[in-house]
C-alpha cells in the first residue's frame, strides 16, 4: 500500500480523470478530476 502516499499515482489517476472528463463533462467526471489532484497535493512523499 506505500503506493497510495506517492504523488505520482494520484497524478496518474489525475491524467486519466482529465482524459475522461474532456471527452464525458459531467458532474461525475468533474469529481474524478479534483479528488486525485486533491489527494495528490495532500499525499507526503
Amino acid at each position: 500500500m506505500n503506493f497510495l502516499y506517492k504523488n505520482e499515482f494520484w497524478m496518474i489517476l489525475f491524467s486519466f480523470g482529465l482524459l475522461y472528463w474532456l471527452f464525458n463533462i459531467s458532474i461525475i467526471g468533474s469529481l474524478l478530476l479534483i479528488i486525485p489532484f486533491i489527494i495528490s497535493i495532500l499525499v507526503t512523499k
